[in-house]
């Protein structure tokens, strides 16, 4: 849950739980608010979810042992881009979380390892 979350701060289940929450009651009583009134909500969220599920899953192991690492890109990059981009199908909603869970997650431990020293994100 924590990759719903704000990632520079390490997220946080809670806050992410309440957010969600949050946005679905939002989403239930107005459907053109959310998404920039693309009314496109739930396949983004179904692409960020399964994008988050994906990575966790492939790249536990490399949480484990560096006690960090980038799950959250998938959640805030592929998904929604593509299903803004392409449409709400579940096709695309599947792949634009599949395929943001294989190479999101990676490509972004790679580009943080060049990223400055005080630089605020750089848990790598």
């Amino acid at each position: 849950m924590a990759d719903f979350s704000e990632a520079q701060f390490y997220g946080n289940e809670i806050a992410a739980v309440f957010l969600l929450i949050g946005v679905i009651i939002d989403f239930l009583f107005n459907h053109g608010y959310p998404a920039y009134g693309s009314g496109l909500l739930p396949a983004i969220l179904l692409s960020q979810i399964v994008g988050s599920a994906t990575g966790i899953f492939l790249y536990f192991d490399k949480y484990v042992e560096q006690g960090w690492y980038p799950t959250f890109v998938p959640v805030v990059s592929a998904g929604p881009a593509c299903v803004l981009a392409y449409g709400s199908t579940l096709p695309v909603a599947l792949f634009a979380g599949i395929l943001g869970g294989i190479i999101g997650t990676p490509t972004a431990e790679f580009l943080f390892r060049y990223l400055p020293e005080d630089f605020h994100n750089n848990y790598c």
